[in-house]
């Protein structure tokens, strides 16, 4: 088992524009500091991002696991969430995750994406699964995904340069444990998790 312990730390800055506007930047920067502010989380070893790869942002998400019944069992069809960034005194929405229509070219479809109210600046990773792990029996899986595309602003976006996520203290996000009325029938489940994204280390 590997224990991780994070703290965020949210810098929010107000800059003036060349025009004289006053615009607000929310600036969010994410720090692994070792401390127990936000807690600990043991990883299991088979959920632990590969060796050169070091934890670089942490978040928050509310959301829904949408699943649609088959005629025998309910299909995951995709999840939708808010992501959020928590601090002492507020805690703010700093982007979304989804899925893509379509699989990228390697295979993936989950998808994060940071977003910034003050500037049109977006940074989004996309990932495939590699490893799952049920670790409450009422709750959806933890997963290690590994990143297979990227888009936005690599540059300064937060994701830009993400190799693996990570989905970890899963609460809810089940489907139901009856049959569904029909075939085609929907079902939106609420979830609550932490996503972890790890970044390759310098060389």
């Amino acid at each position: 088992m590997l224990l991780i312990s994070w703290a965020l730390v949210i810098d929010l800055k107000v800059a003036k524009a060349r025009t004289g506007a006053a615009v607000l930047q929310k600036k969010v920067r994410y720090l692994a500091e070792g401390v127990d502010s936000v807690g600990g989380v043991s990883v299991p070893a088979q959920l632990v991002a590969p060796k050169g790869h070091s934890l670089h942002a942490v978040v928050r998400a509310e959301g829904h696991q949408h699943y649609v019944f088959n005629g025998t069992a309910w299909v995951l069809q995709n999840a939708v969430a808010e992501l959020y960034a928590d601090y002492p005194e507020e805690s703010l929405r700093v982007g979304r995750h989804f899925f893509l229509s379509e699989p990228d070219a390697q295979g993936g479809q989950p998808t994060w994406e940071l977003t910034s109210s003050a500037t049109p600046l977006t940074s989004a990773v996309t990932g495939k699964s590699l490893a799952s792990l049920t670790v409450d029996s009422n709750s959806i899986a933890w997963v290690l995904l590994k990143a297979t595309s990227h888009s936005g602003n690599i540059t300064e976006g937060t994701l830009g340069r993400v190799s693996y996520i990570q989905r970890l203290q899963t609460q809810h996000g089940l489907p139901p444990s009856t049959k569904g009325r029909r075939t085609g029938h929907a079902h939106h489940t609420k979830y609550l998790c932490i996503y972890a994204f790890y970044i390759q280390d310098p060389v």
